[in-house]
């Protein structure tokens, strides 16, 4: 059986457009400052650590 990685909150801090090559189409894969998105822990400690998103508190 596969492992699950677990999900977390986080909530962006600014407008932040992902720099892949979708970059700049239809596509593209951005997020608005303000926006709540539940991630997997990799992916959200990715924008965390770009300063992109910080871990949402429980509302």
């Amino acid at each position: 059986m596969a492992d699950v990685e677990k999900k977390v909150m986080v909530e962006f801090t600014r407008d932040y457009v992902v720099d892949d090559e979708r970059k700049g189409t239809a596509d593209e894969e951005s997020y608005a400052k303000g926006a709540r998105k539940s991630l997997v822990a990799s992916s959200a400690a990715h924008f965390v650590s770009r300063g992109a998103a910080e871990y949402a508190k429980k509302s």
